[in-house]
């Protein structure tokens, strides 16, 4: 959790930034998950989880569902997509969102497990 919207932005990235890059998975992992706040088209802050693969970015989510200290935290307003592995269909929610029937429901009628 960063103290206010200045702490989130010195380390905000855009979903198109080269340090993903340096994320991608290795092989024998298939792909990794993981947590980064993003900078926003008006320099406001979102939560958001990338799912990337050994060449690519697989999927991008930002949480809808924020929480009272969130007040800095602009939500996103798009449900989680199914990604298809060869471990399963899966969906990324952050946090909070997975409390929410409205987000679990149509990813788990889509296939997510």
């Amino acid at each position: 959790m960063f103290a206010d919207a200045e702490e989130a932005g010195a380390v905000a990235l855009t979903p198109t930034d080269p340090a993903f890059a340096k994320w991608s998975a290795r092989q024998a992992i298939q792909f990794v998950i993981g947590g980064f706040c993003e900078l926003g088209r008006r320099r406001q802050s979102l939560q958001q989880a990338v799912m990337v693969d050994a060449t690519e970015m697989l999927a991008c989510y930002r949480k809808t569902h924020l929480w009272t200290r969130e007040v800095d935290i602009h939500p996103g307003d798009a449900l989680p997509p199914v990604v298809k592995t060869k471990h399963g269909d899966i969906a990324v929610m952050v946090c909070y969102d997975i409390e929410f029937a409205e987000l679990t429901r149509p990813v788990a009628v889509d296939g997510a497990h």
